[in-house]
């Protein structure tokens, strides 16, 4: 039975820390997705070939991510081969912005990082963070309106819980 424990144990069992690793891995990669959408929808550039190319990957395997962006409710198909944002989408790819951009913010004011190392270190954290903590972050910097690399900081509507932006 033992070796059952170990791999089977609902909270430390190896299998389900695999899944839940695997889950996050993917959570993860749509949100990359997410974001670039969102950046390539304010250029009005965003189609699905656009968006392989930007991923280094084949048009049908962006569709089987798209699709996974639609089941989370963060994407939905528009006519033809189009796809949109969701007001849910748009809102989670701000908070990822924003996260990501804070963090810049605080790796080179805080922590004296230079430019080039703070993307990927941000990156790490934006995923991964609530965002009652990504608020103290913001606080604790005074509010900044823009990064370091001189992006602006998507902003939290004034007096609300919600996740609400302002662009």
């Amino acid at each position: 039975l033992y070796p059952f424990a170990i791999l089977f144990s609902c909270e430390n069992g190896l299998i389900p820390q695999f899944l839940r690793a695997r889950s996050r891995r993917r959570t993860r990669q749509l949100e990359v997705i997410l974001k670039l959408i969102v950046r390539l929808q304010e250029r009005e550039e965003f189609d699905t070939q656009t968006l392989a190319g930007r991923l280094n990957q084949k048009e049908n395997a962006v569709i089987g991510q798209l699709i996974s962006l639609n089941k989370r409710g963060w994407l939905k198909r528009g006519e033809g081969k189009s796809w949109k944002l969701t007001d849910a989408g748009l809102e989670r790819a701000y908070e990822l912005i924003r996260a990501h951009r804070l963090w810049e913010s605080y790796l080179w004011r805080e922590m004296g990082l230079s430019e080039g190392q703070l993307h990927a270190q941000a990156e790490r954290y934006e995923h991964s963070l609530p965002q009652g903590f990504i608020d103290a972050v913001d606080a604790r910097l005074g509010y900044p309106l823009t990064d370091p690399h001189g992006s602006s900081i998507p902003q939290r509507e004034s007096g609300t819980e919600s996740t609400g932006f302002d662009k």
